[in-house]
């Protein structure tokens, strides 16, 4: 909110109330913080550290997070800021059991905490992969199990939310990747390792039911040109990386700042009628 905002309309909120509203004082309060504090950590055999950061008290609107390695180089900063709600009222999908990237097929369960400690709204879910929406429904658990598929690879994204009687939706959402697979699995193989000039060979293509397949041979020495007629696992999912959209990664949830400043601009419409 800029200073010639607040000095247009402030003489009018003052004369409409006779006081200055909560929602209208714009001053940034004076910021506290807590010492810091130091821990090491030991990365496991994939060189990751799973840390969970505990509940705040309600006071603390942010935790700074600076990462640095005992081998030197150029450290990470991380600021987390809290999600604002008028009711305070939070859903978080947990995910950290989770592998960086599931398998093709098979299920995965995620747990869905909440803030409610009762009477919790059914939830609604959707699954979004390449620009699509491939399943949604509702759930009535903590818990959320579903069936990874081809059709969700190289990631989707996986959102869910809530609406509390008062209007106010609830959600949130995270972003899953997926190994590469596709939805007929094709598998050659020959019936021997090598054979001499002139010798028979025999080469078996094994797919799925009603699979079309395309069976090309040349001369292995070609590919040294690079002609760029090669069809690969990897060519194909980055064409289907085209189909994810920006900002596909981050879900836009409102702070306490982004709050006031609604209800600032919903006060002066009601002003000005």
């Amino acid at each position: 909110m800029t200073r010639g905002y607040e000095t247009m309309h402030s003489e009018r909120v003052q004369a409409e109330f006779g006081y200055t509203p909560l929602i209208w004082e714009t001053e940034t309060p004076p910021r506290l913080s807590t010492a810091e504090q130091c821990r090491f950590f030991t990365a496991d055999s994939q060189g990751r550290v799973v840390y969970l950061i505990p509940p705040q008290a309600p006071i603390v609107d942010s935790v700074d997070v600076r990462l640095t390695s005992g081998y030197g180089g150029e450290g990470l900063f991380r600021s987390l800021v809290t999600f604002f709600s008028p009711s305070n009222s939070y859903l978080t999908i947990d995910v950290h059991l989770l592998p960086d990237e599931l398998p093709c097929r098979g299920d995965v369960t995620v747990q869905l905490l909440t803030s409610l400690e009762k009477d919790v709204p059914p939830m609604v879910y959707q699954v979004m992969s390449r620009s699509e929406i491939l399943r949604s429904g509702r759930v009535s658990s903590s818990s959320l199990t579903l069936s990874v598929t081809s059709a969700m690879s190289p990631q989707f994204k996986l959102l869910v939310f809530f609406v509390l009687d008062s209007g106010e939706v609830v959600s949130d959402a995270v972003v899953l990747k997926v190994e590469q697979c596709f939805n007929n699995q094709v598998d050659v193989s020959w019936d021997k390792e090598t054979a001499q000039p002139g010798e028979s060979a025999s080469f078996t293509v094994s797919a799925s039911p009603d699979s079309v397949c395309g069976v090309s041979a040349v001369d292995r020495s070609t590919e040294l040109l690079g002609t760029g007629n090669q069809i690969t696992v990897e060519g194909v999912f980055s064409q289907l990386r085209q189909f994810i959209s920006q900002g596909f990664h981050r879900l836009s949830q409102a702070t306490a700042q982004d709050y006031c400043r609604n209800q600032q601009r919903s006060l002066i419409h009601i002003l000005q009628r």
